[in-house]
């Protein structure tokens, strides 16, 4: 087809050039790969914030690795079960205590980056601008308590 047809923002049908990979759970964003792309090895994704395509990734992997990084946080068995407001001091004393991991989740409510101390857990920064919001997590008790141990004292729960 010259066009790809998908539903986006709920019910309305828009033609795109987009090969559609991810669609956010509210239909706020949508990611997807550009039709002269898929011919690439490992293409450039783009998010739809419903006014126009943007860059969000250089390539599919490193998209796929955060997207998928995103939503792991929120299942994890050991978690805090509310978001945190950090500000830019915070976000610099997480820095200092973990490790940037070498991915990150643009133009998807913001910038997301992720940092880790152990193999299992996971925090991720949503930085808004205005606002940054912050989620960690970890499969075992024992990562769970490394990971509060480094970020004790910083941020307030929303």
């Amino acid at each position: 087809p010259e066009h790809f047809k998908h539903e986006l923002r709920g019910s309305s049908v828009v033609e795109s050039d987009h090969l559609i990979l991810l669609d956010e759970n509210q239909s706020v964003y949508q990611a997807g790969i550009r039709k002269e792309d898929l011919t690439l090895a490992d293409p450039p994704v783009y998010i739809y914030d419903g006014k126009k395509w943007v860059l969000s990734s250089n390539t599919t992997s490193e998209f796929l690795i955060a997207a998928l990084s995103y939503e792991a946080v929120f299942t994890f068995e050991y978690n805090p079960e509310e978001f945190y407001s950090f500000t830019k001091d915070d976000v610099s004393t997480l820095q200092s205590r973990l490790t940037k991991l070498p991915y990150k989740l643009s133009k998807w409510f913001g910038e997301i980056s992720f940092y880790s101390n152990a193999p299992d857990n996971l925090v991720f920064v949503l930085d808004a601008g205005d606002q940054i919001d912050v989620l960690y997590g970890a499969a075992s008790e024992e990562s769970y308590v490394k990971l509060l141990a480094a970020i004790e004292g910083i941020g307030e729960p929303l």
